[in-house]
């Protein structure tokens, strides 16, 4: 199978049938979808064997281990198989109907470009709410964010890359193992992997998505906030040393370097 969808999932029943519906609904038909549960204690596993017995490109797959939160579901399941092509896909989204035609287009063209090399596409998202009515037309603008900008010159402070508006090729998943333990968001560490092997980061500017934001969201949108307070709040120290080190053990960058460019960042975002 050409293109393989990764979806992590644990007590989902509440949204998960509409983002099933939403990837059997795609244009393009040509994939096959591998899920791993995190020991829900809802519906979740009973909707998905009830999808599985349903539809051949629907696996779920077992783990011995019973917790591995969201990033090492998704990373656990992206080394168990094998395909051309892959997408992360959360529980509660629900994805637009051309949306894996489109990315798998824009890869195949920068494929042709750019031969084995690792590449990520990715795009921009509508943030809805748990009605699905639109509290943003985009993701990117609701956050301020320039991914194209922050890929160049940012990505060893700050994330560009959601990860459930993603397709990447195989040459980009070898570039993400081996996995360390300071690895702590899925999405991250591939935009770093794939940017540091001299790959391919592709940002298409337009929304394939409706990403759903309510309060049961692992990671969801974030407005901008002003100020270089946001980055001191003791939460975020935390957060920025999580994210330090997880940028060290691929780029080697001094704490200095890191909290210099972080600020630059923040003023420049600001400015926008």
């Amino acid at each position: 199978m050409s293109i393989v969808i990764l979806l992590a999932t644990y007590n989902g029943g509440k949204y998960l049938r509409e983002q099933l519906d939403s990837l059997i609904a795609q244009t393009y038909k040509d994939w096959i979808l591998y899920i791993r549960d995190d020991s829900s204690t809802d519906e979740t596993t009973s909707i998905i064997n009830e999808y599985a017995s349903k539809y051949e490109n629907i696996t779920l797959l077992k783990d011995k281990v019973l917790h591995r939160g969201a990033c090492g579901s998704f990373m656990w399941l992206l080394e168990q198989v094998e395909g051309k092509y892959y997408m992360f896909c959360d529980q509660d989204d629900i994805w637009l109907p051309n949306k894996i035609e489109l990315l798998y287009n824009a890869m195949l063209l920068e494929e042709d470009r750019y031969p084995e090399v690792p590449i990520l596409i990715n795009t921009d998202l509508v943030i809805v709410n748990e009605k699905l009515e639109v509290l943003s037309p985009s993701f990117w603008e609701y956050g301020r964010m320039n991914p194209q900008r922050i890929n160049e010159k940012y990505i060893s402070v700050t994330n560009s890359i959601t990860g459930c508006a993603t397709m990447f090729n195989n040459k980009a998943k070898e570039v993400c193992f081996p996995v360390n333990e300071n690895v702590i968001m899925h999405d991250y560490w591939l935009g770093l992997c794939v940017w540091s092997t001299g790959g391919r980061i592709v940002s298409l500017p337009i929304a394939t998505i409706f990403y759903r934001q309510h309060l049961s969201n692992t990671l969801g949108a974030r407005k901008h906030e002003e100020g270089l307070k946001k980055i001191f709040k003791i939460p975020m120290v935390d957060y920025n040393k999580r994210v330090f080190k997880m940028v060290n053990s691929r780029y080697k960058i001094s704490v200095f370097t890191f909290l210099c460019k972080k600020i630059s960042f923040f003023f420049k975002k600001s400015n926008n």
